[in-house]
């Protein structure tokens, strides 16, 4: 594959392109509506918009990583704003009549709206992507698109962001997810390969492959731009958005992590990323070490495990300590099970269920840290943690990630930030610095924090260095 220069790129807009129902037409043949319909453009038209509805719902449920069953909310403004004041019921009516959505009419005015789910007769006929039929629609649409990206143009922390998601250049390898994601399965006795077959299918998780493939076709369509507005037009695409906390929620971030493995730029560099180990019980010492200290004068204990927290911080070992120390964590012993103990760490610090094992598991080892946990859930409620979590991640990642120079490629990813090999470095000591400038109170400077922060390759290995 030749090198391409970003510089060389042609920006010829992308087609407007949907997901749809396999099957959508056939169906709402069955639809009183759609049936009355005399002219074909009003048919397509009426299709147009039933695809762009099917759409949202998808949309969100990928990024919120939520199965298709799980209910999305949708604004009627918006709603009216492209599917039209008049026709937007008949819409929604039409698809929930022919049983491939389904509504939720409680909703709270200010609060939140109406939501809507795909349902499982929809998610058996199975998902596809389908090009806007009418001029009109595609029009309307960009319209929209258009619209909203001129609306944050001037919000400098999304455009960063924008602009490097459109530096990723997607290696065309869908055999690296697709064998990650499908199941293997053995025959429980010895079966002809059909009935393996359907044993096998039936263990497919096919909202899971569906999710997959449409990052990856998406992002293998935006290969041949540079253009951040051409990121807007990706049928997986969510406006960005920056809670309250400062995270950023993204296109990018959303991501599945074997999609992530085939991604380079499009200068053909490798990406790695910067991260914080153990990062969320990381930053939720930090805070309880400020807040230990803001009391004066701590007993012994509490001196003993403070101790204990800002060791296992520096060295970024909090996990394998865990794991090593724990009864009930050491039954994670293998590397391929290190996602299932970190889940339930995460679930202990986050999570509601206070007399849970894995929760006991941490009080154990650190009294006084879950005890400061438990009083904040009780005070404040179970998600006051990872808000507390949340911002105080984003303190550091966000800062840091606006510092970055424009000519380099960066992406943050929460708690993480991707960048080239070359660049390593510099995003890390940028990281100490932060970290330096808001905990050096109860950090000393002299403190090498250089573990705390990890360095990773991300792109896959056998895609070696300048590969495009």
């Amino acid at each position: 594959m030749p090198h391409i220069k970003p510089s060389y790129i042609i920006c010829v807009a992308l087609r407007m392109i949907l997901f749809s129902i396999k099957g959508l037409p056939e169906i709402l043949g069955k639809d009183s509506y759609y049936s009355s319909l005399k002219r074909g453009d009003n048919k397509d038209l009426f299709i147009d918009k039933c695809n762009w509805l099917i759409t949202s719902v998808y949309r969100s449920n990928f990024a919120n990583e939520q199965d298709a069953s799980y209910f999305q909310n949708l604004h009627s403004d918006q709603l009216k704003k492209v599917l039209g004041g008049r026709y937007y019921k008949k819409i929604i009516n039409s698809l929930s009549g022919v049983g491939l959505i389904t509504i939720n009419e409680k909703y709270s005015l200010k609060r939140f709206s109406k939501s809507f789910a795909i349902t499982d007769k929809s998610i058996k006929l199975g998902i596809e992507k389908v090009e806007i039929k009418t001029k009109r629609f595609n029009s309307t649409l960009n319209n929209q698109i258009r619209s909203e990206f001129d609306s944050i143009s001037n919000d400098d922390l999304i455009m960063k962001v924008l602009v490097n998601t459109a530096k990723l250049y997607l290696v065309k390898d869908f055999g690296n997810y697709m064998a990650k994601i499908l199941p293997s399965v053995k025959a429980p006795k010895p079966i002809d390969h059909i009935e393996l077959l359907d044993i096998w299918l039936d263990q497919v998780n096919t909202f899971k492959v569906d999710r997959y493939s449409s990052y990856f076709d998406s992002f293998l369509e935006l290969n041949n731009h540079s253009d951040p507005y051409e990121v807007f037009k990706l049928p997986v695409f969510f406006k960005p958005k920056i809670a309250d906390s400062g995270r950023i929620y993204h296109i990018g971030a959303a991501v599945p992590k074997y999609i992530r493995e085939c991604f380079i730029t499009k200068s053909g560099d490798p990406i790695y990323e910067v991260d914080m180990s153990s990062a969320q019980p990381s930053i939720l010492f930090l805070v309880w070490m400020r807040f230990v200290k803001s009391k004066g004068k701590i007993n012994k204990a509490t001196q003993n495990e403070l101790k204990l927290c800002k060791e296992l911080f520096l060295s970024g070992s909090i996990y394998s300590y865990v794991k090593e120390n724990s009864g009930y964590y050491s039954k994670y012993s293998s590397t391929e099970e290190y996602p299932k103990l970190k889940k339930e760490i995460l679930t202990s610090l986050n999570g509601n269920n206070d007399k849970a094992p894995f929760v006991r598991a941490l009080v154990d080892l650190f009294p006084e840290f879950m005890g400061w946990i438990k009083e904040i859930k009780d005070a404040k409620g179970y998600q006051a943690i990872s808000h507390i979590g949340q911002k105080a991640e984003a303190n550091i990642f966000v800062k840091v990630f606006q510092q970055l120079p424009e000519n380099i490629f960066s992406l943050i990813i929460h708690d993480c930030i991707l960048t080239t090999e070359n660049n390593t470095e510099l995003v890390r000591q940028l990281l100490v610095d932060r970290l330096k400038e808001l905990y050096g109170d109860i950090i000393p400077t002299e403190n090498n924090l250089h573990k705390v922060f990890k360095i990773n390759r991300v792109t896959l290995e056998r895609y070696g260095n300048k590969i495009i």
